[in-house]
């Protein structure tokens, strides 16, 4: 139940900082940076890689947004 007041909390925040990218960012860094890489459920569970591979292709979205943006 708490983990549930959690999530819905975060989820409230994001959504309210929906049109600040640069705190979405920053937060999202800051999770990621605080992985455990060294932590065997990092190598094993196959789920992992596949969350990388999202994160890895939508950040690879944002940088093409961004860069047809600057072309004008």
């Amino acid at each position: 139940l708490k983990e549930n007041l959690g999530t819905a909390r975060y989820s409230l925040q994001n959504f309210n900082n929906q049109n600040e990218p640069e705190i979405l960012l920053r937060r999202a860094l800051n999770t990621l940076e605080s992985i455990d890489t060294k932590a065997r459920s990092f190598h094993e569970k196959p789920e992992v890689e596949k969350l990388i591979s999202e994160i890895n292709k939508l950040t690879w979205e944002f940088k093409q947004l961004i860069k047809q943006n600057r072309r004008g």
